[in-house]
């Protein structure tokens, strides 16, 4: 089942972001949180709302990058696309702030023994 919990996340950074955006106030600053995720959300639901108000503040977008696990069964795949996009601001320019990737956790695999061979030492 999912196993990813964001909602305490987003609290946090809601937290963190208003305080950011307090303190440059004079500035124009600007907050782009990132979310890299296979959207199998377990907290969704709690997580939606916590979004929805961060990204009512013009100030602040969240961008997803939903990482497709080769083989998702189409309907979960759905899913958990969906999960990701309820999370992730929406633009009136035209600007998509959602991607997709799709990993082949193989492929990750081998790329994580070889960096940590390489850093190590080790052939």
């Amino acid at each position: 089942g999912p196993t990813t919990y964001i909602s305490r996340c987003f609290r946090e950074v809601e937290k963190q972001s208003l305080q950011y955006l307090k303190q440059h106030e004079e500035k124009n600053a600007q907050i782009l949180i990132i979310i890299l995720s296979d959207g199998a959300i377990f907290d969704i639901n709690e997580a939606i709302p916590i979004a929805k108000t961060l990204i009512k503040n013009h100030k602040v977008t969240i961008s997803s990058a939903f990482l497709e696990t080769e083989g998702m069964d189409t309907d979960l795949l759905e899913v958990c696309q969906n999960n990701m996009k309820s999370i992730t601001s929406t633009s009136n320019i035209g600007v998509d702030h959602f991607f997709t990737s799709t990993v082949d956790p193989e492929a990750i695999r081998k790329h994580m023994i070889k960096s940590i061979s390489t850093v190590s030492k080790i052939d």
